[in-house]
C-alpha cells in the first residue's frame, strides 16, 4: 500500500498551501532551508503519546513525507495544517488518528460543519477534516480504498473532483461512506 500521491497540488489549491506555509514559517520564524520540523520541537509531544525515540522519529518521517508532496505546515507531533484544512496521522501501531492532548493521545472524530476524508475503510488512516468551502483540497492518497464522513450543516453536499476534471457530489450532510472509495480516482475535495 503505498502512502501518498507523489504529484503535488495544482491549480489554485496549490498557491492557498503556498502562501499558507509562508506565512506560517514567517510567524515562526523557520527559514527555506529549516521548512521541514525535526522531531525536536514535538518532541515533548511524542513523549505524551507514549512514544518510542524510534517510534516519533518514524511518525517524523511520515509527516515530511507528506509536507514534501504536500505542502502545508507541521502543527503537531502528527498534524499538517493547511488553509482551511488538517491533516493527523495515526501515532505507530494505531489504527486510527487522535489529538495529542497534554495528558496524552485522545481520540479523533469529524467535528460538526466539517468534511472528513480517512485513508483507510471505516474512518481509519489518516483523516483529512475539511471546513473551507469553494476549494479544491488535493487528496495525498493513492491505492488505497477510503471512507469519508460528510458532518456538515444539513443538506451540504461536497464535490469530488478526479484527474481529467469529471466531478460528482456525494450524498448531502448528514451522510457518510465506510467503504468503497477509491483515491486513487479522486485528486480533489471540494467540501461544500
Amino acid at each position: 500500500m503505498t502512502e501518498g500521491r507523489t504529484a503535488r497540488p495544482r491549480g489554485p489549491w496549490r498557491m492557498v498551501v503556498a502562501a499558507f506555509g509562508a506565512m506560517a514559517m514567517a510567524v515562526v520564524g523557520v527559514t527555506g532551508a529549516d521548512a521541514a520540523p525535526a522531531a525536536g520541537p514535538f518532541a515533548v509531544q511524542a513523549e505524551r503519546a507514549g512514544l518510542s525515540p524510534a517510534q516519533a522519529k518514524e511518525l517524523q518521517a511520515r509527516v515530511d513525507g507528506y509536507l514534501r508532496r504536500t505542502g502545508g505546515v507541521q502543527t503537531a507531533a502528527n498534524q499538517i495544517g493547511y488553509d482551511g484544512a488538517r491533516l493527523t496521522l495515526p501515532l505507530p501501531g494505531q489504527e486510527r488518528a487522535q489529538v495529542i492532548t497534554a495528558a496524552g493521545p485522545a481520540p479523533l472524530s469529524c467535528a460538526s460543519t466539517y468534511f472528513c476524508a480517512y485513508q483507510g475503510r471505516n474512518f481509519t488512516g489518516a483523516m483529512l477534516d475539511v471546513w473551507r468551502c469553494s476549494d479544491n483540497l488535493f487528496i495525498p492518497w493513492l491505492e488505497t480504498d477510503g471512507s469519508w464522513y460528510n458532518n456538515q450543516t444539513r443538506g451540504t453536499q461536497a464535490r469530488f473532483q478526479n484527474g481529467g476534471g469529471g466531478s460528482w457530489y456525494v450524498g448531502g450532510a448528514l451522510s457518510e461512506q465506510r467503504t468503497g472509495v477509491r483515491w486513487n480516482d479522486i485528486y480533489y475535495i471540494d467540501p461544500c
